[in-house]
């Protein structure tokens, strides 16, 4: 899988996706359908819940496949 930069295509509104914030994060979560078009805000998904990332986040990737049983 390859990095996708923000700037030539977004994620799905709710699309859980890896993605890179602070310019050096990998984070899991989703695009905030609720200021997107002006910003990429993604809330980060994490065992205490969810987080927004206030910093523009610039690449991101769709998750792998799950392993094979």
């Amino acid at each position: 899988m390859k990095w996708i930069e923000c700037k030539n295509q977004k994620p799905r509104y709710m699309e859980k996706v890896l993605f890179l914030a602070f310019d050096t994060d990998v984070k899991f979560g989703f695009l905030n359908p609720m200021d997107s078009l002006a910003f990429n805000h993604f809330y980060a998904i994490c065992s205490g819940g969810l987080y927004t990332i206030h910093d523009d986040v610039k690449y991101w990737m769709p998750l792998p496949e799950p392993p094979k049983p």
